[in-house]
């Protein structure tokens, strides 16, 4: 009878047990928070960071240099961990001594209002006290001799740029900031740059100080253009090159007016290219360069040379009213949808053919409500490269603004899921089926309802399963069983104590 009591009593301690563990336990993945980093050229703080790097080979090898960076409630820290073969302090310009150089802005050109750099020029051996380009930065280089292949200096630089200047705040959105950043000394190079591969200015691939290929700083850590996790802001932008442009220009099939490809080697047909599935088949014979995010469709003023873009996110309107979208161009197509309705076509042969230049045209206007999600997909694609699609819209009779005006554009949102719509009812035995829609933006999922495990019994026999009346539990239904055990221990547990409470009076 002990032994059984026992055994009654560690069943219950077990079920106990599991049930405090599933009440207190705490997701693994939590939201990123950035490291305490402190000032003072020691790198131990920065772990656990995504870096970048560039490294040398063949004669430049042993030179390095890694970059991190990080974006706090106070402003950006940034570091370069550098090995390099010239030391340079004493040149008359501080960017001909040994430097960090970066650009806090968004800008996709050169600001050099937003330029900043720490330099070890006046500095000596082992000094921390760089030259800096602002009295508000806090900054420390220390550099020690250490031959390392071809380096001969290990230098560390850390800089904190702090909120308080006057650019940095309002260009770090949603906690992501473009930062621009370089190792540079002079006549000391490098190969595997973006730069080049032989060149003094040391700097990731994919990313540059002062054009638009900033990099993207954040509490998890700095990334190139193309990482695919930014944060949640702005519109993914995926390039298409022209490496394929003979394919896309035989795909193109002639409209029922008979165009021909025209002279610039892609088309536009009005009849046949707007439809969605036409566009999903042009987009499969195009060599996808790279993705990225843009902050706003303005960025597209330097798109260049890339054929075909595909945008897509989701937009949020910052007034209630009727829109209507234009655009104005040469000789580029450009469609749109709004929560999967096409709310814009621009096919520049239209125009083009009609009177020689670009126009604004307008489409029937969408009724939109202030602060709601809706996704957002657009095509764009360009006939002779190098041009500029100039997206705007106006509500009612309004005045056009430029869409980033009026819209706020988001690579992603957090969903708010209404309850469960049955799609198919679950049954005693198998599980039932049925949809949640975000209130926000429409979009849907998919979700799975249990099995009742509840079984209608005809003469002793579920009608449903076919399972029998006061049938034994089977293995797989071993939790029942456990769970009983655990109440029938419980009750007697509570007995027991009642029992001895009344005796010790």
């Amino acid at each position: 009878m002990k032994r059984m009591k026992r055994i009654i009593s560690l069943i219950l301690s077990l079920t106990m047990i599991a049930g405090l563990c599933a009440a207190f336990s705490v997701s693994a993945a939590e939201e990123a928070k950035a490291p305490k980093i402190t000032v003072d050229g020691k790198l131990d703080d920065w772990q656990g960071t995504h870096t970048l790097s560039v490294v040398g080979t063949g004669e430049f090898d042993g030179k390095k240099v890694t970059f991190y960076g990080t974006v706090t409630d106070e402003g950006i820290y940034l570091a370069a961990d550098a090995y390099h073969a010239i030391y340079a302090t004493n040149a008359s310009e501080w960017w001909q001594n040994t430097n960090f150089e970066f650009f806090v802005d968004r800008a996709m050109n050169r600001d050099d209002t937003k330029q900043m750099w720490v330099s070890a020029k006046g500095m000596g051996e082992n000094d921390t006290t760089p030259l800096k380009s602002r009295t508000e930065l806090n900054a420390v280089m220390i550099t020690k001799a250490e031959q390392n292949g071809a380096a001969a200096y290990h230098t560390i630089a850390e800089v904190f740029i702090p909120k308080t200047i006057d650019f940095v705040a309002s260009n770090i959105i949603n906690g992501n900031a473009r930062v621009g950043i370089a190792w540079k000394t002079l006549d000391d190079k490098i190969n595997n740059s973006e730069a080049g591969d032989s060149t003094e200015y040391w700097m990731p691939k994919g990313t540059y100080p002062d054009n638009r290929d900033k990099a993207i700083v954040n509490a998890r850590g700095i990334f190139k253009q193309a990482e695919p996790d930014y944060g949640g802001y702005g519109i993914n932008a995926t390039f298409y090159s022209n490496s394929d442009h003979d394919a896309l220009k035989a795909a193109l099939p002639k409209g029922s007016s008979g165009r021909e490809n025209d002279t610039n080697g892609a088309q536009c047909i009005p009849e046949n290219f707007r439809y969605a599935e036409s566009i999903d088949n042009i987009m499969k014979l195009m060599k996808e360069e790279r993705t990225r995010v843009i902050e706003t469709i303005a960025d597209a003023a330097t798109w260049g040379d890339f054929y075909l873009v595909e945008l897509d996110g989701y937009i949020s309107p910052n007034t209630t009213g009727d829109y209507t979208f234009g655009a104005y161009e040469v000789d580029n197509c450009f469609y749109m949808q709004i929560n999967e309705t096409t709310v814009y076509e621009f096919w520049a042969n239209d125009i083009y053919n009609a009177n020689g230049a670009g126009g604004n045209t307008y489409t029937s206007s969408i009724s939109l409500e202030a602060g709601k999600i809706y996704k957002f997909k657009a095509v764009f694609l360009e006939i002779d490269g190098g041009e500029v699609i100039n997206l705007n819209a106006k509500i009612g009779s309004g005045e056009a603004k430029s869409v980033n005006e009026l819209f706020t554009f988001t690579t992603s949102h957090e969903h708010e899921w209404s309850d469960v719509k049955v799609t198919k009812e679950a049954t005693c035995g198998k599980a039932g089926e049925g949809t949640q829609t975000c209130e926000k933006c429409g979009e849907q999922k998919k979700v799975s309802i249990p099995a009742t495990g509840e079984h209608t019994y005809v003469d002793g026999v579920c009608s449903v399963c076919g399972a029998k009346e006061n049938e034994s539990p089977k293995t797989g239904d071993m939790t029942v069983l456990v769970s009983v055990i655990a109440i029938v221990s419980l009750v007697g547990a509570a007995v027991v104590v009642s029992k001895k409470r009344i005796r010790s009076r």
